[in-house]
């Protein structure tokens, strides 16, 4: 609804300017409709010179004397008047002037009329001359005064059409004065003989085909209709500015939907091991052996069976997109697939405050707070599993255990801690952690499944000891005897876990979690050449692809991870490898950009710029296949992962968060690194908007049509030129209007205030 009333407004403001644009032309045609077809609007015959009539009423200039004075007609006397003023303007140019110079003249003689044009147009219609050249002295010329005072005559009195030359045939002195003037102008003419017309000469005039030019703005309007065609229906992804509104919409994504990785049936029977109990039936033929051997004492054996083993796992989540949280809950789940009974509560800011996990049921997670004690009750006989760096578990400046740990934790009868932190980087902090709890550390990566054998097995393993501390060694120093136990303890770890991970430790700004790795503020060059060189080196080539791959999307999410690393292949020869492995992948999630699910925007530069043209091009392929599929399945048969929210800006809607992604608009240049949606991606996320798109440019091509016809009959017609001066008035009047309702109408449009209401919570339910 709220889209419609503002496509009603925009109607609206459109249509009234229409009409008011409409109004304003057709009044001024209207009212200048009749001075037109008078002046400037002669019929639309060709202009020729009109020669003299030859019959008994011409007025041959003779010098004779004439007849008695008679008594004068009015049209007579403004003739003789009209014609005197003009012969008098001749003698003042000294005989050379033009019919522009006489015009003026006139006006400035009139009464009536003050326009010099409006004379000189009835002056050229009658007897057509070079308006800027002088009459010529001769019979022509003095002919073309007699003309042109007789059309001074006719405007006075308001008939212009009523064009009159009295005969100079009386013998007053009046008479005598004119006949002696024009004959004065007359300068070697012939007496006799009646004047030549002059030649014919074009009076220049507006062309027909300007009128025409009125329908130009279409050609613009249609163009610009046409080339932002493909440019307004697409869309930039980007990372939203603090304090952008707007609503979320879910992109469906099909390529999303995950596989999770599957242990061996090997270990799987082993995690499963379930340990034996006495049962409630009696076992006959141990019952028989039991009462002889005690002298025909009745003992009864009970039978024994195997109960099943529950597992307890507790994962902390301290962030929305946390890699490393979504890896571990696909593992999780594939050990619920293959036949273990599992609880999963998620944790924060330790594991003495429990939430109900997310993991695998993404609709269940809840606000509800447990306690660590609650759940010990619930689950005392179940095997706890720790899946954690251990961070929060230790004193950040001594790395010893929180009381907790040894109190509440170690209670369990059976426990184990799994860590993401590769073995190369194992020190003081997991040997206290092992000891702290008894247990074994383990690997929460995909050698994790042996690892919870090696703990939970049929035969499980006794956790690694380190070298005790004697007095003597006390005595050559406590930190070389405190290395020398911390050595003796990873050294039996390893053992344990069947030997080194095959992953080195991490750069070493990763390791002490550098702050300036996560933020924004883009820092030296050097120091963003030499992570990239660190990060390669760590990786390895392939792994270094794929964390370059996973900079092209604004966030980082792990579905689109795991999308990447399946979709992007490197050929070996004859052997296409995919990047993703499951070593490649805990290795990824380990990097504090996936533990947080964004990355800054230099080190997303950083990182694309380091790939290959080639290896960008496949990188750019594959974003634009999973966002612009060309077939989409049913949105309500798609996984949670599946679909993408992508936020669209709006100023009715509710702040966005740092951490979504926005939809862009706006862009001009596509950047190097954000991709672009089109086609049905952006019909699902902006179909209203394409709708009023295209309702906006019918609206204007509509609109700009009706200018354009009001235009074409507000151009004067063709006709003698120049045009009076005012004829054009009505079109200029119209094209101001035009763009003073255009500009108001402009910014109402960009000056109305935005009002955000609701909330995140709100905008996503």
């Amino acid at each position: 609804m709220e889209y419609a009333r503002a496509a009603l407004r925009d109607a609206r403001i459109v249509g009234a300017a229409a009409v008011v644009l409409i109004a304003l032309g057709f009044g001024w045609w209207f009212v200048n409709r009749d001075a037109g077809i008078i002046v400037s609007e002669p019929p639309p015959a060709t202009l020729q010179a009109v020669e003299p009539p030859r019959d008994d009423s011409t007025v041959q200039i003779d010098t004779s004397a004439g007849v008695e004075d008679a008594p004068l007609d009015e049209a007579g006397r403004g003739y003789r008047a009209a014609l005197e003023v003009t012969l008098t303007a001749a003698a003042e140019q000294q005989g050379s002037i033009t019919p522009i110079e006489l015009a003026r003249v006139y006006a400035a003689e009139s009464a009536v009329i003050e326009d010099p044009g409006l004379f000189l147009a009835a002056m050229l219609e009658d007897w057509p001359l070079p308006p800027d050249r002088a009459i010529p002295r001769d019979r022509s010329g003095a002919y073309a005064l007699t003309r042109y005072a007789a059309t001074f005559d006719a405007l006075e009195r308001g008939d212009p059409y009523g064009i009159d030359r009295p005969a100079l045939d009386r013998s007053a002195t009046e008479d005598q004065i004119l006949r002696d003037n024009v004959t004065a102008f007359d300068i070697g003419g012939d007496q006799a003989s009646e004047p030549e017309a002059p030649a014919i000469q074009p009076a220049p005039s507006w062309p027909d085909w300007l009128k025409w030019l009125a329908f130009l703005p279409m050609l613009g309007i249609g163009a610009w209709a046409q080339l932002t065609q493909l440019s307004a229906f697409r869309a930039q992804l980007t990372n939203p500015e603090a304090g952008t509104t707007g609503i979320a919409t879910r992109l469906p994504a099909e390529t999303l939907t995950l596989t999770d990785p599957r242990p061996a049936r090997k270990l799987t029977r082993q995690i499963s091991w379930r340990e034996p109990g006495l049962a409630r039936r009696i076992h006959a033929a141990a019952s028989i052996r039991s009462t002889i051997r005690n002298g025909g004492y009745l003992t009864l054996v009970p039978r024994l069976r195997r109960r099943t083993s529950d597992f307890l796992f507790l994962v902390p989540r301290l962030r929305d997109n946390d890699h490393e949280y979504e890896r571990v809950g696909r593992l999780i789940d594939s050990l619920r697939r293959g036949g273990l009974s599992i609880t999963v509560y998620d944790y924060a800011p330790d594991p003495r405050t429990l939430y109900p996990s997310a993991i695998g049921r993404p609709a269940a997670a809840t606000d509800t707070v447990l306690d660590l004690r609650a759940v010990r009750e619930l689950m005392a006989e179940a095997r706890l599993v720790l899946v954690t760096d251990g961070a929060e578990l230790v004193d950040y400046f001594t790395n010893r255990p929180l009381p907790f740990v040894a109190e509440e934790l170690a209670t369990w009868p059976n426990r184990m801690l799994l860590t993401p932190v590769p073995v190369a980087e194992w020190g003081e902090r997991e040997m206290n952690l092992s000891e702290a709890l008894g247990a074994i550390i383990g690997r929460a990566g995909p050698e994790s499944f042996g690892d919870l054998a090696l703990a939970f097995g049929e035969h499980p393993k006794l956790p690694p000891e380190a070298t005790r501390l004697e007095q003597t060694d006390l005595a050559e120093g406590a930190d070389r005897a405190s290395i020398a136990r911390l050595l003796s303890w990873v050294e039996a770890a390893e053992r344990l876990l069947g030997g080194r991970a095959a992953a080195a430790d991490r750069p070493r700004s990763i390791r002490l979690a550098d702050p300036m790795l996560t933020s924004d503020a883009e820092p030296p060059d050097d120091f963003q050449a030499e992570l990239v060189d660190e990060l390669r080196a760590w990786l390895g080539p392939l792994g270094f692809t794929w964390l370059a791959a996973c900079a092209a999307y604004p966030q980082l999410r792990f579905a689109i991870t795991v999308y990447l690393g399946l979709r992007i292949v490197v050929e070996r020869g004859p052997v296409r490898e995919p990047l993703y492995t499951e070593p490649r992948l805990a290795q990824l999630c380990v990097l504090p950009w996936f533990r947080t699910g964004r990355m800054p925007p230099w080190l997303r530069r950083a990182l694309f710029a380091a790939l290959t043209a080639p290896q960008r091009v496949r990188v750019r392929a594959a974003i634009d296949d999973m966002l612009n599929g060309a077939s989409h399945t049913d949105f309500a048969d798609l996984p949670h992962e599946a679909q993408l929210p992508i936020w669209r800006q709006q100023a009715m809607g509710v702040e966005i968060p740092a951490d979504a992604v926005m939809a862009d608009l706006l862009f001009r240049d596509r950047s190097e690194v954000d991709p672009v949606i089109k086609g049905g991606a952006f019909s699902a996320i902006f179909r209203d908007v394409a709708m009023r798109a295209q309702q906006l440019r019918l609206m204007l091509l509509g609109a700009g049509l009706i200018w354009c016809l009001v235009a074409f009959f507000l151009v004067p017609a063709p006709g003698p030129a120049p045009q009076p001066i005012g004829h054009w008035l009505p079109l200029v009047l119209y094209v101001v209007a035009t763009a003073v309702i255009g500009g108001v109408c402009s910014g109402l449009w960009f000056f109305r205030r935005p009002v955000a209401t609701g909330t995140v919570r709100e905008a996503t339910a």
